[in-house]
């Protein structure tokens, strides 16, 4: 005779449908029209990676452009090698994108899978702690944005959630944990900062296994000589070059204090914003169970915050969990849901009510968490409920329709400037001048540009993009087209000398679609109907 289904077994069933639900309604939100395509857009960094993924397809290397000098202008191997992977297939350019989308969406739901088994095993097989980590996993808004928007963050999350699963699935035995070290090594290809959960993964196991700390010290070596030797071997013998042209862009020319102390103002914001009582109630676990597993989650995500100090926070701070923490949020959820659990059945030996009603209680207490983690702006609220597109698609949009156009307004040897450059780039299909220095090694060794007095420092700072200098990207470069300047600080006021000398304005009925072209460049369509409609005389 069949056993009736546990409950637990519809919620779950239900909370998966109302994921895909959800998800698939994110997706769409990331698409536009312009004329009678939809078109679906990445976040602009992620867009960046489909220009070297595309160019890698086609055959013209690892290269920004094609044709153009080696640069190592991304930060994600192994996920640009898989949207390269995908740009082999017809797919028009119009709906790859979504492809990408859609793989992360299947990190997305792996990580699911991962982390709610990890829960249960964490509680000694609690359903109700396994639910509440995957709803709060599930609907945590920032990771569908990364994940969904074409970020490696998705990819970035099942390797942590698998590692950790596979440490927790053998945390009895005394083996080595050889495919631990083997994910972890591979996450390196991810992102070359993966070498934080690998360092901090081995040193705990190196700790906690004394009797086979030496072997665990040598096989932990090992692995990370191997990946981080081979990424470097690649890098020195086709970039040339030691680090990512990613890293000199953010990490030097800037006061060290000043990128710290705007880390941990960033930090403090995520903190307030979730609510640090909220925050902190994981590490109550420590001081009344002596529990490894708590250990490691929290270890894990522990170190990611303090590195996310270090490097002074990401360049798009809302308030909420950054690229860099965001793929660990799913361990400080798994954890938070036992925290709760154990703390509410703490209060039930001592109140009739809490006893009786503890489920009910605690699936309250579970919404509730959810509502305050996705509360850090209103802008997020909004995004949260769709009634406004996901964070930076109209920029997407704005900026893929600005493509279409130069494409069309332009010879094939046309060079374009611009700020934003991953639409950009990738859909005009021309040779892309990067005025913020991602893609160009010379801006990247520049000194760092400080806010002007009056200024934040810490809420108008942006790492990454604090480093511009137009008398080498317009004067000397001199792109055909300038599309868009850095708006903040006095990004604006330092081009104006150059294009007041060599360039015309170009100002459509929309505004949105200003763009400066140089004066007699033989690779302008003059007589093209847009050009002619919109050319401003001075």
């Amino acid at each position: 005779m069949n056993e009736p289904a546990h409950p637990f077994k519809y919620l779950s069933s239900l909370f998966y449908f109302i994921f895909f639900l959800y998800a698939g309604i994110f997706i769409y939100q990331t698409s536009f029209r312009i004329g009678d395509t939809r078109f679906f857009c990445l976040f602009d960094d992620a867009m960046i990676s489909m220009r070297y993924a595309k160019n890698l397809a086609d055959g013209f290397g690892l290269v920004w452009n094609p044709g153009g000098e080696k640069i190592e202008g991304f930060s994600n191997p192994l996920w640009v090698g898989l949207m390269s992977f995908f740009h082999l297939f017809p797919i028009g350019s119009s709906k790859i994108c979504l492809v990408i989308q859609i793989s992360g969406l299947i990190f997305y739901v792996l990580s699911l899978v991962l982390i709610t088994k990890t829960a249960e095993i964490l509680s000694g097989g609690s359903k109700a702690v396994s639910i509440g980590a995957f709803f709060l996993t599930a609907f945590y808004y920032p990771l569908h944005n990364w994940m969904l928007q074409g970020t490696e963050t998705g990819l970035q999350t099942f390797v942590v959630c698998f590692s950790v699963w596979l440490l927790l699935c053998h945390r009895e035995t005394k083996r080595l944990k050889w495919w631990v070290y083997l994910m972890l090594g591979t996450g390196t290809l991810i992102r070359l900062d993966m070498v934080v959960p690998y360092l901090c993964v081995s040193l705990l196991l190196i700790y906690q296994e004394k009797q086979n700390k030496i072997r665990h010290g040598i096989i932990a070596v090992s692995i990370f000589a191997f990946f981080l030797g081979i990424q470097t071997l690649f890098r020195q013998l086709y970039y040339h070059e030691w680090l990512p042209n990613t890293y000199y862009l953010k990490m030097t020319g800037l006061f060290f204090p000043y990128r710290i102390t705007r880390g941990g103002y960033v930090f403090f914001q995520f903190v307030r914003q979730i609510n640090p009582l909220l925050f902190f109630l994981p590490a109550g676990l420590l001081f009344v169970k002596n529990d490894r597993p708590v250990v490691l989650h929290l270890i894990v995500f522990s170190t990611q915050i303090l590195y996310s100090i270090w490097v002074g926070g990401d360049a798009w701070e809302r308030g909420d969990a950054n690229r860099f923490l965001a793929f660990v949020m799913p361990l400080y959820f798994s954890v938070y849901a036992y925290a709760l659990s154990y703390f509410l059945s703490r209060l039930g030996e001592h109140a009739a009510i809490f006893k009786a009603k503890q489920n009910f209680i605690y699936g309250i207490l579970i919404f509730f968490s959810l509502i305050q983690f996705n509360s850090f702006s209103l802008d997020g609220w909004h995004e949260f409920l769709f009634q406004k597109k996901p964070y930076e698609v109209s920029e997407n949009q704005l900026n893929t329709e600005k493509a279409l156009l130069v494409k069309a307004v332009t010879k094939e040897n046309a060079t374009i400037g611009a700020s934003r450059v991953g639409a950009m780039a990738y859909f005009s299909c021309r040779y892309t001048i990067d005025f913020l220095g991602k893609n160009d090694k010379k801006i990247a060794g520049l000194p760092a540009k400080n806010p002007p007095p009056g200024v934040s420092p810490w809420t108008s700072f942006f790492p990454g993009h604090n480093k511009w200098d137009y008398a080498w990207s317009i004067g000397e470069l001199q792109p055909d087209i300038v599309v868009h300047l850095w708006q903040y600080w006095s990004g604006p006021q330092e081009a104006k000398p150059y294009l007041l000398n060599d360039y015309r304005l170009i100002q459509w009925p929309n505004s949105r679609y200003n763009v400066y072209v140089r004066n007699h460049s033989a690779r302008i369509l003059w007589d093209n109907e847009m050009i002619q409609c919109g050319l401003i005389n001075r």
